[in-house]
């Protein structure tokens, strides 16, 4: 007869968890902030953080089934009215494993609680663990791993206790039985590595530490417990193609490791690397990215320069010796630039910058690159012991009018100016495409740096250049001008962020491109809720002139009334008589604001074949017609008044006949005014 062991209980657990799940049930109650939930998470969270206090690692740990809770190797809650609930919301979320630390707050858990039922009732897109990131809420750890998992993985406290070297042995043993056998053992290793990246630098020092005693010459190589390069190159070639579909973040974290791996013992990634010491880290990540195409490289080598990371030289150096040997037929440059144009185009500065670092990562070991490299650190060779010795028998301080041409803004400034001075000399078309694609990638920092001078130096420059370009290149500068980020400069008007020198500067610069700044203009106007920027925005699109006339009246058409009214409003201060006939088509438009709008614009532009129009809406009678349509009518008589004329006088004559004592009196006072003249 066998005895079952009998289950252990944990009544102190299963009295935190129905705490926990109360409070979590109350969030979904009340709202953000209530004191009801303030009053109640206080002795919920003392009880939580008494309970940590007790736990191996100072952390409590709870593993999430579909309807209960996994504490140790007992099951709580099965069943419960609010335990079940509650591990059921997490469930939901993929939250797998949860776990509190001692520095978890009371405010932190309602937060957290709160996201829960905001995702699970669709309110946030964003998931719990995104959540938490963003937050950053101490004390609180999801995983996406099992409970038991998230323990062999010592993802939890992993410096507490002795060193566990169980894991990095078994995967080593893999790569060990994988020299006779197949591919399946690397794969497995993968699999590990790729869910477990900090496992990564522990490999590769193994491998590290096996090749130094081979090539030693102290005593004979361990044979029996060395793993062959080519197994290892075959690992790192699995690797490259799960790297290819994680996401960015993670691709990031598995990048930072791998130089951590590569990094030898005690070294400083940061330092100047000698190439020769790199040609087994070379040779693993070149087998990384065998399969990669171009643009899957490229991609790599994006993520590599964006990681935040300190140091993290070595890994880089090792992407320009691969990206050297595979550019060799010159295929990497031309898609790199298709990139940064297509970010330039879609204003993605970031990954503008991002493409800018990878491209200064392919040219760094061009034949100019060394060239410059050498005869810097020649002419510092040279002046060194002369240029200290220089310094100290100065006893004057250098002129500032002289430093003032050596600061960073001055050299920018002159190496735009030298850029543009090439490029109006140029006559080779190739060269001259090249010229000006470097001046635009100029013009977004130009504009982020307030240097609105320049700016419109560049341009006015460009507009010179464009009628004395070769063929090829007269469409590409009027690309270059269109492409400027005029909405940036409107941003920056708008703000007041700038000098006053430059307050007035940006509107006469402005007018001048108006042909292509209006549409920058109008968009903001289109969406801009405050009435003082919106006057700003307006008295900007007038001082541009007739040029943006074209690109107003296409606006006459959209469906905004507030919009249409501005148009018109913009037709009447601009003075564009030609535009009149465009005006009086929106007559007919169903909003009474836009028609006053329209007729008011029109007694502006004084275009005398507009009186049909006015003279039918200053005579047309209603025996039910609001005060709104009345004022109408009077607009009318005012505008016709101001254009002139017989037609206009027989219009306001008739107007005294009218049914309505207003719209009479206002056309015998117009009349009577026209009497002395």
């Amino acid at each position: 007869m066998v005895v079952g062991q009998p289950e252990i209980v944990f009544p102190e657990i299963e009295r935190l968890l129905l705490d926990l799940a109360r409070v979590c049930h109350w969030t979904g109650l009340y709202q953000a902030g209530h004191p009801f939930l303030a009053e109640r998470v206080k002795p919920v969270h003392a009880a939580l953080v008494s309970r940590i206090a007790q736990e191996p690692g100072h952390r409590v740990l709870f593993g999430i089934a579909r309807d209960r809770v996994l504490y140790r190797d007992t099951f709580i809650g099965a069943g419960h009215a609010l335990i079940s609930p509650f591990a059921e919301t997490l469930y939901l979320n993929q939250v797998a494993t949860l776990g509190f630390g001692g520095d978890a707050t009371p405010e932190g858990l309602l937060m957290f609680f709160r996201c829960l039922h905001d995702s699970r009732s669709g309110k946030s897109n964003e998931s719990p663990e995104a959540f938490l990131q963003r937050e950053r809420l101490p004390g609180i750890f999801i995983y996406p791993y099992n409970y038991k998992e998230v323990l062999s993985r010592r993802i939890v406290n992993p410096a507490d206790g002795p060193e566990l070297p169980g894991r990095e042995d078994m995967l080593w043993k893999m790569l060990l039985t994988a020299n006779t056998a197949d591919e399946g053992g690397e794969r497995k290793v993968v699999e590990e590595l790729s869910g477990s990246p900090e496992l990564i630098p522990v490999i590769l020092r193994r491998a590290r530490a096996f090749a130094e005693r081979e090539t030693g010459a102290s005593g004979p190589p361990a044979q029996e417990d060395a793993v062959s390069p080519e197994v290892l190159r075959r690992m790192f070639r699995h690797l490259g193609e799960t790297i290819r579909t994680l996401p960015e973040d993670r691709k990031k974290e598995l990048l930072h490791f791998l130089d951590d791996g590569f990094a030898g013992p005690g070294e400083d990634r940061g330092e100047d690397l000698d190439e020769a010491a790199l040609s087994l880290p070379v040779s693993f990540t070149r087998a990384l990215a065998a399969d990669y195409t171009d643009d899957d490289f490229i991609d790599l080598t994006a993520s590599l320069l964006s990681t935040e990371v300190k140091g993290g030289k070595r890994l880089r150096k090792i992407f320009e010796i691969i990206a050297a040997e595979r550019d060799v037929h010159g295929s990497l440059l031309p898609r790199l630039k298709e990139r940064a144009r297509e970010s330039l185009r879609a204003k993605e500065y970031y990954a503008v910058k991002t493409w800018e670092a990878v491209e200064k990562l392919l040219l760094a070991r061009s034949e100019k690159a060394y060239l410059d490299e050498g005869h810097s650190r020649f002419m510092d060779a040279l002046a060194g012991d002369a240029g200290m010795q220089l310094q100290a028998r100065s006893a004057s301080p250098p002129d500032p009018a002289v430093l003032d041409h050596f600061r960073e803004e001055a050299r920018y400034r002159k190496a735009v100016l030298v850029m543009l001075e090439l490029l109006a000399r140029e006559k080779n078309a190739a060269e001259f495409l090249q010229l000006l694609e470097d001046i635009r990638k100029y013009l977004p920092n130009i504009i982020s740096r307030k240097e609105f001078a320049l700016l419109e130096t560049v341009l006015g420059a460009l507009s010179s250049i464009r009628e004395n370009a070769p063929e090829e290149g007269r469409e590409e500068v009027r690309r270059v001008i269109e492409g400027v980020d005029f909405g940036h400069l409107i941003d920056l008007y708008l703000s007041r962020d700038i000098s006053t020198e430059d307050s007035g500067r940006i509107p006469v610069f402005l007018a001048a491109f108006s042909e292509d700044a209006i549409h920058a203009v109008l968009n903001r106007l289109l969406v801009e809720s405050d009435a003082s920027r919106r006057k700003l925005l307006l008295s900007l699109a007038v001082r541009m002139g007739g040029t943006a006339v074209p690109a107003i009246l296409e606006k006459l058409s959209h469906p905004r009334w507030y919009f249409v009214r501005n148009m018109c409003f913009l037709l009447g201060e601009i003075g564009a008589r030609g535009a009149a006939q465009g005006l009086v088509r929106v007559l007919d438009y169903p909003d009474i604001r836009v028609k006053r709008e329209v007729i008011l614009a029109l007694g502006k532009l004084k275009v005398p074949e507009t009186m049909p129009s006015l003279g039918r809406i200053l005579l047309e009678e209603a025996f039910f017609s609001s005060t709104k349509e009345v004022s109408l009518r009077l607009d009318a008589a005012t505008a016709l008044f101001r254009i002139g004329g017989a037609e206009a006088l027989g219009y306001l004559h008739r107007g005294k006949e009218s049914r309505r004592a207003a719209v009479r009196s206002h056309c015998a006072a117009l009349l009577k005014s026209t009497e002395g003249r």
